[in-house]
């Protein structure tokens, strides 16, 4: 992964490429139907899907993902998608970072689930079966708060005058623990909700059959991209890969995740792929995008990390031992160096020791000139207090595909490389945006079948 510059389209609302407003989706202002250059008073626009109103910022382009089935649902820059997003997002794979963004899509569950490790809400009426909205936030949480807020059913329709929010007040809290068991609630911080509401966490799902690969006799060619492929396109990609990095959740993760479930996982196992779970999180001090570590409590932070991308493995099934690499990208700081080398390696140090309590192997994603130099020449000194990860997958855009890097301390059955920066690839006549790696180190997959 690797960060790409994004541009935000500012100026009126954008309807699937500014197609005009017509279906199942909607611009609307107190009931009625307005132009698209058209800005209220608030600053708002009211957006329509399936039954279910919300009012979002009039910058934000709204994009109905059924016109446009290749549409990257992005979490980098603010949105509101409509719709559910189409099997193979054509998504730039070096995308990184999170905002304020909304999806409406339909409806899989009731309540309210937050998951602050990840920075989600998601919101569903307990009187609808039809639409859920799903929220990712940066450094407003408090915006994303008014615009849920504001979610409410529609009116009859043209002209008439709605319903109005029930409530702008900000949705209930609960910390990283309490958000996965279920508490039931009928108020958003005393205010009236404007339907029962309740904080909600499936059970996990048994594991599928699935182990820990051991260092392959030879390494394998392998990818990541920012969206989780539809299946159809991993088993055609199977022709000519055979590993497959998949980003489990984190503050940073930026494209949509939804797809990435125990049931595609135990698929993808199933096709014979070999898996790197990646998770992103708070990124260095001095990266300067995105969600970074701050420099208070910065073993607690990694402590949290680990155990936010432990539940996730769990969610998806991953199998004890399973190596967990954390996305730490390519930083570089002109002053304060010491310093940010220091954070990033507690950080991560708290990250090992805590990810390894929870039954998985450590690993690091991150650049040979920054990340990964820094943790072996922590290694090297025998630094106190520093724990190294297991595994290492590292960042060499040379394109050499090869593990004969350097000289580092990790053996090749601990390494994997990332030697070609995003590039277009066509497999069996599907495109993807991809980084290229080389996989030397254990993976997640498919169980031997017993003989």
């Amino acid at each position: 992964m690797r960060r790409a510059i994004a541009v935000i389209i500012g100026g009126g609302l954008l309807l699937g490429g500014a197609l005009p407003i017509g279906g199942r989706v909607q611009a609307a202002t107190a009931g009625t139907v307005t132009p698209a250059g058209t800005v209220t008073s608030a600053g708002t626009r009211t957006v329509t899907y399936d039954g279910y109103q919300l009012d979002v910022p009039v910058n934000w382009p709204v994009y109905q993902l059924d016109q446009h089935a290749h549409r990257c649902v992005r979490y980098d820059v603010h949105a509101v998608y409509l719709g559910p997003p189409g099997a193979d997002q054509q998504c730039p794979a070096g995308l990184i970072g999170r905002t304020e963004t909304v999806s409406m899509l339909p409806g899989i569950g009731h309540g309210v689930q937050q998951d602050p490790g990840s920075h989600e809400l998601q919101v569903t009426p307990s009187d609808s079966t039809d639409v859920t909205v799903t929220a990712t936030y940066g450094g407003d949480r408090a915006l994303i708060q008014r615009v849920l807020g504001t979610l409410r059913p529609a009116a009859a329709g043209p002209g008439s005058a709605g319903t109005g929010p029930a409530s702008t007040g900000p949705l209930m809290t609960a910390d990283l623990e309490k958000a996965r068991q279920p508490v039931v609630s009928t108020s958003w911080h005393g205010l009236p909700a404007p339907w029962p509401t309740e904080i909600v966490q499936a059970p996990l799902p048994p594991p599928p059959p699935m182990s820990v690969q051991p260092p392959p006799a030879a390494p394998m060619l392998g990818f990541d991209t920012c969206a989780t492929p539809a299946l159809a396109t991993m088993k055609a990609w199977r022709r000519d890969y055979a590993a497959y990095a998949m980003y489990i959740g984190g503050v940073n993760a930026a494209c949509y995740d939804g797809t990435m479930t125990a049931s595609w996982v135990a698929s993808v196992a199933g096709m014979g792929w070999s898996m790197l779970p990646t998770y992103v999180g708070p990124q260095a001090p001095c990266y300067g995008y995105g969600t970074m570590i701050k420099k208070s409590d910065v073993t607690m932070q990694g402590i949290e990390a680990a155990k936010d991308a432990a539940w996730n493995a769990r969610r998806l099934g991953l199998p004890a031992r399973s190596p967990i690499y954390y996305d730490m990208e390519a930083y570089k700081s002109k002053k304060d160096a010491a310093s940010c080398r220091s954070t990033v390696l507690t950080f991560l140090s708290a990250w090992t020791r805590e990810i390894n309590t929870k039954g998985f192997m450590s690993g690091v994603y991150s650049s040979m000139n920054s990340g990964i130099a820094d943790l072996q020449a922590a290694k090297l000194a025998k630094d106190p207090g520093f724990t190294p990860p297991q595994v290492i997958w590292y960042a060499k855009w040379d394109r050499h595909g090869e593990l004969d890097d350097g000289t580092l301390s990790w053996p090749r059955a601990a390494r994997a490389k990332q030697f070609i920066g995003p590039h277009n690839i066509t497999v069996g006549g599907i495109t993807l945006n991809i980084d290229t790696d080389l996989v030397g180190g254990p993976a997640v997959t498919r169980q031997p079948i017993a003989r």
